[in-house]
């Protein structure tokens, strides 16, 4: 499984995972797994010099540069077609569904082959806001998102979540659907 952080300033999740999991210090050792290098790690985040606050080409891993909103669907579905192995999480943000390459990529899903692609598993953060306004899709009512999004093909599973303990039995229930 691969993540992709679509949200602005979605680079925090990215970093924090691979440092986390040790492939951040392992390329760059002078973060080290300590707390030396986690205060190495926090200083050099959004300072210049230092990281970007969104996914870049230097975090290990990193598929998606996530500085322009819209593109996060798209390259998750670019991983996992001919790749039927790989399930592909994707967080897409409400400010970010509101771009045209973003709200064209729903409609990857009608190229997939279930017999040579993975499987892309998208998760619209509805959050309401977008850089400076409101977004449509968290002002519309949720059954109007969801008649959307199931004419692009896709089935819906809502959830508000306000503990991540809540959120993770929630979808242990709905993965075994």
């Amino acid at each position: 499984m691969i993540y992709v952080s679509g949200p602005g300033h979605g680079g925090p999740a990215v970093v924090a995972n691979t440092y986390l999991e040790g492939s951040y210090s392992e390329i760059y050792p002078h973060i080290s797994q300590d707390e030396a290098g986690l205060q190495k790690l926090f200083k050099q985040f959004s300072f210049p010099g230092g990281i970007p606050s969104h996914a870049s080409p230097e975090c290990p891993g990193s598929i998606h540069e996530g500085g322009e909103l819209g593109y996060s669907l798209s390259h998750a579905f670019g991983a996992v077609f001919d790749n039927p192995e790989l399930i592909e999480a994707c967080v897409v943000g409400d400010g970010e569904a509101q771009t045209g390459p973003l709200a064209t990529a729903w409609h990857s899903n009608k190229f997939l082959n279930p017999a040579q692609d993975g499987v892309v598993l998208p998760i619209l953060h509805l959050n309401g806001y977008k850089i400076a306004t409101p977004t449509v899709s968290a002002r519309i009512e949720h059954e109007e998102l969801e008649q959307l999004l199931r004419g692009y093909g896709w089935t819906l599973t809502l959830s508000r979540v306000t503990t991540l303990g809540g959120c993770t039995k929630r979808w242990r229930r709905r993965s075994t659907e």
